[in-house]
């Protein structure tokens, strides 16, 4: 991919990602308690509320094996991870739990995430891309208690698998 166009995904992927944080934090979040801190260097993201509002750690890591209960079940998503879906897992919830102001373990293990970059190998279209919503809105609702965290996960997730749509 020629550079202009990876820097442009990387601008648009942090647009999105300030834009939602934003979107969330003029919902409501200060009046529980939340206020931005800093700006995480990958995402750009305030730390803390979206983290702190969707549980922390182990709310993530409770999303992300629940997901992948739902993947290992759909014969759509299923032949896409590998046979052990625990490492998938993990690096979902590490994933997560950075892009929401966590700690930044994905990208000390993993570099930068480049989601777009890491999904191309795979053939995506609207059914692999409703597939994978449709189990991750199933977790969100059974493992997210926040509503507020939970609309905004769900508008990202909606957003970001359209964007690794590739066919």
């Amino acid at each position: 991919m020629e550079p202009r166009k990876r820097l442009s995904i990387a601008l648009v992927t942090q647009s999105v990602y300030a834009m939602q944080h934003r979107k969330l934090q003029g919902a409501g979040s200060r009046s529980l308690g939340s206020t931005p801190k800093q700006a995480n260097s990958t995402t750009n993201a305030p730390l803390s509320y979206s983290f702190e509002l969707a549980g922390g750690e182990l709310a993530f890591h409770r999303l992300a094996r629940r997901f992948y209960q739902g993947v290992a079940r759909d014969e759509t998503l299923r032949p896409m991870y590998p046979a052990d879906l625990g490492e998938s897992a993990h690096l979902l919830a590490l994933f997560l739990i950075q892009f929401c102001g966590g700690p930044a373990t994905y990208s000390q293990q993993k570099g930068h995430p480049r989601l777009r970059m890491r999904h191309l190998p795979f053939s995506i279209g609207q059914q692999e891309r409703d597939s994978w919503v449709f189990h991750m809105n199933a977790a969100l609702q059974s493992e997210i208690e926040n509503a507020q965290a939970r609309e905004f996960l769900s508008q990202y997730f909606e957003r970001t698998a359209t964007f690794m749509m590739n066919r």
